[in-house]
């Protein structure tokens, strides 16, 4: 009768539970490395791209906010230059326009009770900055209503100047004649008409 002994070596079996922990801890490793690498890395990376992506359209988004401002403000400044203009036209514009400024007064003497029986164009000056014209006016009416029409010669929108006046001794009973002299300013000149040569 045959009898073998299997003797067991107490080392290997510590040496092979060893060697399988350690395949386990690589194995591990190795995944985590994957995951890592494979995704939190890349979320990472996009997030950080997304993150300075939003940055730069916040940038933008100010910098439109401040052009949008911009040129609402610089729309109210050309149309509250627009709007100058038409009034310094209004007031003082580039030619005489004698006929309206006569139709302007007219309503102006009818609406005071004054009666304007004469009006004659004069001499036009031209000066260094603006241009003049003289105008001859003969009207007749009650002292007040003189008064009242002066008033309104210097409330007009157009820029006048009375630069002659003389009432006569009334022929009819509170019916004063008067004469009058008035200056028309029209042309102003720009610096820029006065630097650009002629010819």
């Amino acid at each position: 009768m045959e009898m073998s002994a299997e003797v067991t070596n107490p080392h290997t079996g510590r040496t092979s539970r060893w060697v399988v922990h350690l395949v386990c801890l690589v194995a591990t490793a190795a995944t985590g490395f994957a995951v890592y690498a494979f995704l939190i890395q890349p979320t990472r990376q996009l997030q950080d791209s997304a993150r300075r992506e939003s940055m730069r359209l916040d940038r933008l988004l100010a910098s439109a906010s401040g052009t949008q401002r911009k040129v609402r403000h610089l729309r109210h400044a050309v149309a509250d230059l627009t709007k100058r203009e038409e009034e310094f036209e209004e007031r003082i514009p580039a030619t005489p326009r004698e006929a309206a400024y006569l139709a302007l007064i007219t309503e102006t003497a009818n609406s005071v009770g004054l009666t304007i029986g004469n009006y004659q164009p004069g001499n036009v000056t031209r000066r260094e900055q603006f241009s003049e014209m003289e105008l001859q006016l003969s009207a007749e009416g009650s002292f007040p209503a003189i008064c009242q029409f002066v008033a309104g010669i210097e409330k007009a929108s157009r820029l006048t100047a009375i630069k002659r006046m003389s009432i006569l001794a009334p022929p009819k009973a509170n019916r004063y004649p008067v004469d009058l002299t008035l200056v028309l300013y029209f042309g102003v000149k720009s610096q820029l008409d006065k630097e650009t040569p002629r010819g």
